[in-house]
């Protein structure tokens, strides 16, 4: 159960420019979200639910001196930067960014900012060494809100939309004459979901009582219970 994992491109990858790159354009860097444990952060209870978007993540780290130093300034009285260089009010950075889910990246990676796939680089740097004193016109306008925001944001500054819920149908498989049919109507979910979310609201849903042979320490009694086909 939930062996695959299937993950949205959010990246390009070419070699246009000698070595290895990975570009990054908006709207598809932040395409992927997918819950943690499986973007690669250690499986804990607190982690279980918790999602990520793994563009925003990476991103975050790229600039993470550039966001330090605007972070500093703002808590220092300073102002934030607008694209034509005039100082601005900025909301300070959210407190609820858990930097503990930001992927870590060598000081040495390569950053290059481009308008375009074959327009020279507006900036290359590597991630130490990007600070923050960086003119702000270098940086695309979606790029600089999300940064100084601290969530995914468009060219206005406005925060991306949410992914529209998927509409599903939950029923009773022809083989298991013995268990009565679910209230019918379209359920919604997230475009991520566990399927064993989708086995416990049937569970739960149908007042079905796992026999005791089936609830042994260490193991999904859910899904050891009952099987989804899809």
């Amino acid at each position: 159960l939930e062996e695959e994992l299937v993950v949205p491109a959010w990246c390009s990858v070419d070699c246009r420019l000698g070595s290895l790159t990975v570009n990054l354009d908006f709207p598809q860097v932040f395409a992927a979200e997918l819950y943690a444990v499986d973007a690669g952060h250690e499986r804990l209870p607190d982690l279980e639910d918790q999602k990520v978007n793994v563009g925003f993540r990476i991103v975050r780290m790229l600039f993470k001196y550039w966001i330090a130093y605007h972070c500093q300034r703002r808590g220092g009285g300073g102002n934030g930067m607008s694209r034509d260089g005039d100082e601005e009010d900025v909301p300070p950075m959210p407190e609820e960014v858990d930097e503990t889910l930001d992927y870590k990246l060598p000081e040495d990676t390569r950053v290059v900012v481009t308008e375009g796939a074959m327009a020279a680089p507006l900036l290359c740097k590597r991630v130490a060494e990007v600070d923050g004193t960086e003119d702000p016109q270098l940086l695309p306008e979606w790029l600089l809100h999300t940064l100084e925001r601290g969530y995914t944001a468009n060219d206005r500054g406005e925060p991306l939309s949410e992914a529209p819920k998927i509409g599903f149908h939950l029923m009773r498989s022809p083989t298991c004459g013995d268990m009565r049919q679910m209230q019918a109507g379209k359920l919604n979910a997230p475009q991520i979901l566990r399927a064993r979310k989708v086995l416990a609201y049937a569970v739960s849903k149908l007042a079905l009582e796992i026999p005791p042979h089936m609830r042994r320490a260490g193991t999904d009694d859910v899904v050891e219970y009952l099987e989804l086909l899809c």
